[in-house]
């Protein structure tokens, strides 16, 4: 009978046990501190500033103070890591970021950006940086992690792909170059940069990238890559520039020719007749489609480069800012990229003219973002449409579209 009165009563104290837990819910985790960017090598001699950032847990700290300690064991003056997507300003120490740096307040990541020129003030060695918590009570731990501050010799290009003259429509060339680093730092991007011969301006650029070999980073280069090519003067410079994790930089230039392809167009898609609205605010759509063979332009959904001029006798040809037609698969273009560039002529009513025939002539025009200038390059492609009450054009360079009683749908924008 004892027993069982036993057992009863530590049943009964289980069910209050579990019940105030079941109260309570799950117990609070601790507080913690995660590094997330915390660098452990700055150079000493690169005036750039690299990203400190921890995450906290289970706490709201006011700040993470970095109390830092110089080689020979004497303190520098302290930095503090904030949330509070970089909106305050701050004045030291002299090596830290005027901002935190930080990206998104109260997001529990804190940040700080710290320059090692600054921070070694000529006294390279091994600092240590020692992350706490300021807050209320109930703080994580504090973390303590080793810096080498340290004299970083620049990359070098010691070998290179040689280049001379490249063959219009010639097939994509592999170009590689072999990159040496400082045993602190490594490289974070390699480029081959186009650069004009007279106004040193940068005309298209690729990237390259790593291959299994750390030293050697190659890259494809296509035909493509000469889309902004200007025909004169018939030689540019190509550069192959790298950039290191610490921002060092190093680069090779080499005098470089190319073939240009000049675009050929054909199979202009034209109705021969088109009628105006009857309404004067109703406007017809006519979808005309041009295609073009130019292995520079291959692929090249983002070019606006396939333009047309008009004219109406007795008057000149004239050039609308907006008369272009675009291969990127808005409608009407059916497929992007697939050479086959298309608009939309917008005809408009007119009380004035009743039966003209139109002119086109369609160019490839090689010029558009980044490239420096337009230009022709290629002979024009002509034709012809009939329209019904047409209106009438205005005399001299450009081209009304009121007035010519035509229009261009969907303009590229930013052109």
């Amino acid at each position: 009978m004892k027993s069982h009165v036993l057992l009863i009563l530590i049943a009964a104290v289980l069910m209050i046990v579990l019940g105030c837990d079941d109260e309570n819910g799950p117990p609070t985790p601790s507080p913690s501190m995660e590094l997330l960017d915390v660098p452990t090598a700055l150079p000493s001699n690169v005036d750039v500033f690299h990203t400190y950032s921890v995450r906290v847990t289970g706490a709201v700290p006011d700040s993470i103070l970095c109390e830092v300690t110089r080689p020979d064991g004497t303190p520098l003056e302290s930095f503090s890591l904030y949330d509070d997507g970089s909106w305050r300003t701050f004045d030291s120490p002299s090596y830290a970021s005027f901002t935190s740096g930080d990206i998104v307040a109260g997001n529990g990541t804190y940040t700080r950006k710290i320059n090692g020129l600054l921070l070694a003030d000529s006294v390279n060695g091994t600092y240590t940086f020692r992350f706490i918590a300021r807050g209320l009570a109930n703080m994580p731990e504090h973390h303590t992690i080793p810096v080498v501050v340290a004299y970083v010799e620049p990359c070098t290009i010691y070998e290179y792909q040689v280049v001379g003259l490249f063959e219009e429509c010639f097939a994509p060339t592999t170009l590689r170059v072999w990159i040496s680093t400082s045993e602190m730092d490594c490289v974070d991007t390699v480029q081959v940069l186009l650069i004009d011969h007279d106004s040193q301006t940068e005309m298209n650029s690729g990237q390259f990238w790593q291959t299994s070999d750390s030293v050697i980073w190659q890259y494809s280069l296509p035909p493509t890559f000469f889309r902004c090519y200007e025909r004169t003067p018939d030689f540019h410079f190509l550069t192959f520039r790298a950039v290191t994790r610490f921002g060092m930089e190093c680069s090779v230039t080499q005098t470089i020719s190319y073939m240009q392809h000049l675009a050929v167009l054909s199979n202009s898609v034209l109705p021969d007749t088109a009628y105006r609205p009857v309404t004067s605010s109703d406007t017809n759509l006519i979808a005309l489609t041009v295609d073009m063979e130019d292995c520079e332009l291959q692929g090249a959904t983002d070019f606006y480069g396939l333009e047309f001029e008009s004219r109406r006798d007795p008057y000149d040809w004239g050039r609308a800012a907006n008369f272009y037609l675009r291969n990127d698969g808005v409608e009407p273009d059916a497929v992007a990229g697939d050479n086959t560039y298309s608009s939309w002529l917008v005809i408009l009513r007119s009380d004035s003219l009743f039966n003209n025939v139109y002119y086109f002539r369609f160019y490839a025009i090689e010029g558009f973002a980044p490239c420096i200038a337009h230009w022709d390059s290629s002979e024009y492609l002509l034709d012809s449409i009939r329209i019904i009450q047409p209106g009438a054009v205005a005399s001299g360079v450009e081209l009304n579209p009121v007035e010519l009683g035509i229009s261009v749908l969907n303009k590229p924008l930013n052109r």
